[in-house]
């Protein structure tokens, strides 16, 4: 799983930074995680997250009079080529995005895919310092909701074993000193481990550790 910073993205779009976190945090549709990472002055600062594959459901809840309005026609007309893929996808079984060329950015007929390819070369304008941010990512310790959600299954595997055991079990398999130090890149497959000895061990996951 890969995680993308959402404040940079806010400051490009010329969004309100914290009203957008805040809304991310509270939104059950995304899957945020609060980092702890190197900041380009070379201090360490926590950030929010966004899982990659939800960035473009993201953009997709913005009301686009609340961005910059140099980025505003992208963003709408992506939201409305979204709206009728949403519309093909429920009603026929399938949308589909045709290959064309893009029209000049100042044309006001821009068309959605279009303004999707655009938007995205935008947010990504600033690559090479993204995928140093990736890689860093991938070995942060994870942290907020992701570290609550490990400990909450350690501690039902613990119900079953024993906590001490529990937890040797846990940290044995990552080769970690505590389960705090769990990198990012093993979030998923610690989550599966944790259900499968709970399982192995007779017990059952709760719904909201699922």
């Amino acid at each position: 799983m890969k995680w993308i910073a959402v404040r940079p993205i806010c400051e490009h779009l010329g969004l309100h930074i914290s009203a957008q976190m805040e809304k991310l945090q509270q939104d059950d549709r995304f899957n945020c995680a609060v980092i702890r990472m190197v900041a380009e002055d070379g201090k360490d600062r926590e950030t929010i997250c966004l899982n990659q594959n939800e960035l473009l459901g993201w953009l997709y809840t913005i009301n686009p009079n609340k961005v910059k309005a140099a980025s505003r026609p992208l963003l709408l007309a992506y939201q409305k080529e979204t709206t009728q893929a949403i519309h093909d996808y429920w009603t026929a079984g399938q949308a589909t995005r045709p290959n064309v060329a893009p029209p000049h950015l100042a044309d006001p007929e821009l068309v959605g895919r279009a303004a999707l390819r655009h938007v995205l070369e935008e947010l990504d304008s600033n690559a090479a310092r993204f995928e140093r941010i990736e890689q860093r990512l991938d070995e942060t310790p994870v942290l907020g909701t992701q570290l609550g959600k490990i400990h909450a299954l350690g501690q039902q595997l613990g119900k079953l074993v024993g906590f001490r055991r529990a937890w040797t079990l846990f940290n044995n398999r990552f080769g970690l000193a505590s389960y705090r130090d769990l990198p990012n890149r093993e979030y998923e497959a610690a989550l599966q481990f944790l259900r499968h000895q709970i399982i192995s061990y007779g017990g059952n996951v709760p719904d909201r550790l699922l």
